[in-house]
């Protein structure tokens, strides 16, 4: 009775011990780590970006989503007839796959959850699945509110629309679970855009604003700020470059690389306090 009884802690130790492996793989790029409430005060720490390196960026591209995932950046490009699916070598700033979006889609935010990226579109209701490795599109399915940003914390897809309000979505059937409001002192942050999740933080563009925003998934408070205006300063055509968008994060380094839409640039910065 004894040894069967120890065998039965044994398997149920490795049934444990193979579902944590899983959930891990299950994660992408961005990592699982729970922020607690304590965190999310009501008090805001301000930031600025120091730069560490720059990376080549094609300056056509309209920039809507931006994921860091062994060694490669992943961009998704908008625009009706322009939009597409894109991985860059993180060091030369050389795209080394791409996969054009048909011409009737504008496409926005990207994710990675396990071995597929997951594609959302502006206001066609539409997201597509790829897979990671040959960027080959092997899915798609319908969602009811327009795409902007979005990421994955382990168990839900984030997304933004565009206005305050960000929603936690089911992976597999896109059901809502739940939202929250985004607010900052006490009113509401609209034009949420691009969402990059990290150690149970949203890091989130503001749309025609140069800072980007660290907020509680628990209550939607903001309180980190983080200024990238000066990333401009160092961009060398700046004729044509539009709004920062793109935040992808690098766990190895414990760095961000942030852009624009049209920008000339990727740079891998750290956040440091004003």
């Amino acid at each position: 009775m004894l040894l069967k009884h120890m065998l039965s802690i044994l398997k149920t130790i490795v049934v444990l011990a193979v579902f944590v492996v899983f959930a891990a793989s299950c994660s992408g790029g961005d990592t699982n780590q729970a922020v607690s409430t304590s965190q999310c005060g009501d008090f805001i720490t301000y930031y600025t970006v120091e730069v560490i390196s720059k990376i080549s960026h094609n300056k056509a591209n309209f920039t809507q989503g931006l994921q860091y995932y062994n060694g490669k950046l992943y961009e998704s490009t908008g625009l009706y007839g322009a939009s597409s699916l894109q991985r860059i070598d993180v060091n030369t700033g050389l795209v080394e796959l791409i996969q054009t979006v048909d011409d009737s889609f504008f496409a926005e935010g990207i994710t990675i959850v396990g071995s597929q990226i997951i594609q959302l579109t502006w206001r066609e209701y539409t997201a597509f699945v790829y897979d990671l490795d040959t960027l080959t599109q092997e899915d798609s399915f319908s969602y009811s509110t327009e795409g902007w940003g979005l990421t994955y914390d382990g168990e839900s897809l984030i997304l933004s629309d565009g206005t305050s309000t960000i929603y936690f979505n089911e992976p597999l059937s896109f059901e809502t679970k739940k939202t929250i409001v985004v607010t900052m002192d006490g009113n509401p942050v609209k034009n949420i855009n691009e969402l990059e999740y990290v150690n149970g933080i949203i890091y989130g563009n503001i749309w025609q604003d140069d800072n980007i925003i660290a907020i509680c998934p628990q209550n939607g408070k903001v309180f980190e700020v983080i200024d990238a205006s000066a990333l401009y300063n160092f961009l060398e055509d700046r004729q044509y470059a539009d709004v920062l968008n793109g935040i992808a994060y690098n766990n190895d380094t414990n760095t961000f690389y942030l852009t624009g839409k049209k920008w000339d640039t990727i740079f891998e910065v750290s956040f440091v306090v004003k």
